[in-house]
């Protein structure tokens, strides 16, 4: 961060599942690793880290996900989180995006980005071959996360007086 003073940084946070690594953690403050840095980023650079986890899927924990987990540390750290696919989901046949449940390439697309809207989540990855295959749900995702930023237009309230 200190290299690139105007750019935004992302810090994937346990990307394969949805534990955060407890062999790393400190037992006596009960913090991660992840956790840690996510702090410290954000206190020495604010508003420039980007919190991302790399296991978003249509099975993924209700909000705010559970205590010392990082569903829970994504949903800790908004407003900045993004997520990528935990898999692609067009033409995979063991469905690993969906919890190995068969279903339609576009619905379960669809809800893998559905669950990261509910986690605030303003940036998604997603695989080439879905982007390819699936336009509806690449549209939808468009617009899911454009409305999830929408501020409504009209005039800008004046400041208050001291």
């Amino acid at each position: 961060m200190a290299a690139f003073p105007t750019q935004y940084v992302s810090l994937a946070i346990n990307g394969s599942g949805p534990d955060l690594d407890k062999d790393f953690c400190d037992t006596l403050k009960n913090t991660c690793v992840a956790a840690t840095a996510v702090d410290y980023a954000n206190t020495t650079w604010p508003g420039r880290l980007v919190v991302q986890i790399d296991s978003l899927s249509a099975c993924n924990p209700p909000t705010p996900g559970p205590d010392d987990r990082a569903w829970n540390l994504l949903w800790n750290s908004q407003p900045n989180v993004a997520a990528q696919m935990v898999d692609n989901v067009y033409d995979e046949p063991n469905y690993r995006a969906n919890c190995g449940s068969p279903g339609l390439d576009t619905a379960i697309l669809m809800s893998c980005v559905t669950q990261g809207s509910l986690y605030g989540v303003e940036y998604v990855e997603i695989y080439e071959t879905d982007v390819r295959h699936l336009p509806v749900a690449i549209t939808y995702t468009h617009n899911l996360l454009r409305l999830a930023r929408w501020i409504p237009p009209g005039p800008i309230p004046p400041a208050r007086s001291p």
